[in-house]
């Protein structure tokens, strides 16, 4: 599109419709001139046919080129001339009839982009690569504007010169976008760390006053008992069970903010986790008898772990098994394995959960809406807490489910060592 250190030079065309049009190259042009006159085109020459021609296409480029915001770029090396179209001097503040040497672009450019700029270019003209960056300008309109330019250094065998060609679009909008969100961002990661220390000084402060209530109520409930006050002691054990989700509650704050920082503590041990799960079950069935709580498999699987944790993954589904299955009367637990994994699988005859929740149950603090009534609903941190134990120990949890026919929650857990990744 520019003819680089083009000698000034009229062409005398004798056409109907007279344009006029103009290459500009460091302020030397290439000026077509046009009479009017009533010889036909047909009368041309071959040459003076396609320089009109060529004459038309420019014009027509160029409005498209314009209308896109594109601006285009043409040098001829050693940097003896710049062509720059007008979208491409409007980006840098200039006026169309500017004059553009590498110095002036150079100077143009934000202090902090030119020497990567000129590191570019110069490595871009030095492999015959792609030039390709994003930078400041400060125009002499005193605007600073983002643009993105692309480029390429080639050799032109016909000319046996070497060019440095490319283009140029603004994108201060998409770059002001971008800041916004980087800020955004940043703050929510300060609101996010904020929350993760309240998290942590709360626990840390409920806990020492659960423990004494605890404490006092356990004093009261053996001196009503040996008294045979009744009905004080049924008042007490509510108090107790309401007390033990204050302790859950806590003790999940709490290894959220363990989580948080890395330091979810674990005691590896080779233990059996069929063992785990009959206990697990055997004890929360005494306190639950509106459901019946099955377990079928397999007797025995050794793993390496957590027992404690584990354990703690296995109440969290089977809490969550008896509280969304409130008309269902039976929680079944299945334990198998295969060459290299346990697998542990809890499935109630419950609410469900809609599809669209499935893969977002073990984000921290998800809830599913609508599953419950207010009163049995929680933060959404225990599917969450035991994804990061399962997780950490090596295994998988996976959630299969279908609104109002049930849910089934399951973990895996590798039977040695060797599959466990470093913490």
């Amino acid at each position: 599109m520019f003819e680089a250190m083009a000698q000034q030079q009229v062409v005398s065309l004798h056409i109907e419709n007279p344009p006029a049009f103009s290459l500009e190259s460091a302020g030397k042009s290439k000026n077509y001139s046009f009479t009017r006159s009533n010889t036909h085109q047909g009368n041309l020459s071959g040459p003076q046919k396609e320089e009109v021609r060529g004459t038309h296409h420019h014009r027509h480029l160029d409005k498209i080129l314009e209308s896109l915001g594109l601006g285009i770029w043409c040098c001829d090396l050693p940097f003896k001339s710049l062509g720059w179209n007008t979208m491409c001097k409007r980006h840098f503040g200039l006026p169309p009839d500017a004059e553009v040497t590498i110095d002036i672009f150079y100077e143009l450019l934000h202090p902090d982009d030119r020497a990567v700029a000129q590191q570019a270019i110069e490595r871009s003209i030095a492999e015959n690569g792609l030039f390709d960056m994003d930078c400041r300008t400060t125009g002499i309109d005193g605007q600073m504007r983002w643009i993105h330019t692309s480029g390429r250094c080639y050799d032109d065998d016909e000319s046996r010169s070497k060019h440095f060609d490319g283009i140029i679009f603004d994108i201060t909008e998409q770059k002001q976008v971008e800041l916004a969100l980087r800020e955004q961002l940043e703050r929510l990661k300060v609101f996010d760390t904020r929350k993760d220390e309240f998290f942590s000084m709360a626990s840390h402060e409920l806990k020492s006053p659960i423990t004494s209530l605890k404490g006092y109520t356990q004093m009261l409930q053996n001196r009503f008992r040996k008294a045979g006050d009744g009905q004080a002691l049924y008042y007490l054990t509510i108090m107790d069970g309401q007390l033990n989700k204050l302790i859950d509650l806590v003790n999940d704050m709490l290894d959220i903010s363990r989580i948080q920082t890395g330091k979810l503590n674990f005691r590896d041990t080779l233990f059996d986790l069929g063992m785990v799960v009959r206990e697990t079950v055997e004890h929360l069935q005494a306190t639950t008898p509106a459901h019946q709580l099955i377990v079928e498999g397999i007797e025995s699987a050794q793993v390496y772990g957590d027992k404690d944790r584990i354990g703690q993954v296995l109440i969290n589904l089977l809490n969550n098994a008896i509280k969304y299955s409130p008309y269902a009367d039976r929680v079944i637990v299945r334990i198998f394995t295969d060459q290299e994994y346990a697998t542990v699988s809890v499935q109630d005859f419950g609410l469900g959960i809609d599809e669209e929740h499935l893969e977002k149950v073990f984000e921290r603090f998800y809830q599913v809406h609508g599953l419950a009534n207010k009163e049995s609903s929680g933060l959404g941190i225990g599917l969450y807490i035991s994804d990061q134990i399962i997780k950490r120990h090596g295994g998988a949890m996976q959630v299969e489910s279908k609104l109002g026919a049930g849910s089934t929650f399951s973990f895996t857990l590798p039977l040695s060592r060797k599959d466990i990744p470093s913490a």
